[in-house]
């Protein structure tokens, strides 16, 4: 009987993590925030907007590197994360650079409910970039 408790309670934790969520992004060389990140789902997709872009990168908080067609636009409330479907234990979309505009194929896994390993390249997932995220509560 309590074998068969911990298998529900610990099945229903396993199944209860999702990405929705508020989310610090962390540079992965300087350890520093560098932005929070909310992630919505909206018809069966998830999405993540840029809710607030710390120090580090407030010099191009009004885009000033942007492409022509976002230049002079604010930044926040962009969405950085757009049809992102989970696909086994992993989520796959795409994510948009705010400050250059470009997409990249982007994969995100949940290393524990409060983790999130982000992988965004353009050809070749060996060649992408890597970063986690962390949740706020």
């Amino acid at each position: 009987m309590k074998l068969v408790l911990f298998f529900i309670v610990f099945s229903t934790s396993i199944f209860a993590q999702t990405i929705e969520g508020k989310w610090k992004t962390i540079d992965t060389k300087t350890q520093k925030e560098l932005s929070i990140i909310e992630i919505y789902k909206k018809d069966n997709q998830f999405y993540g907007k840029l809710l607030k872009i710390s120090n580090v990168l407030s010099s191009h908080a009004d885009c000033e590197k942007c492409s022509a067609k976002i230049k002079n636009n604010s930044l926040i409330g962009k969405n950085v994360i757009v049809k992102m479907q989970k696909q086994d234990n992993q989520y796959k979309g795409k994510l948009i650079d705010p400050f250059s505009d470009k997409s990249y194929t982007c994969v995100i896994k949940m290393l524990s409910n409060s983790t999130l390993e982000i992988n965004a390249y353009s050809v070749l997932p060996l060649f992408g970039r890597t970063q986690i995220w962390r949740k706020i509560n």
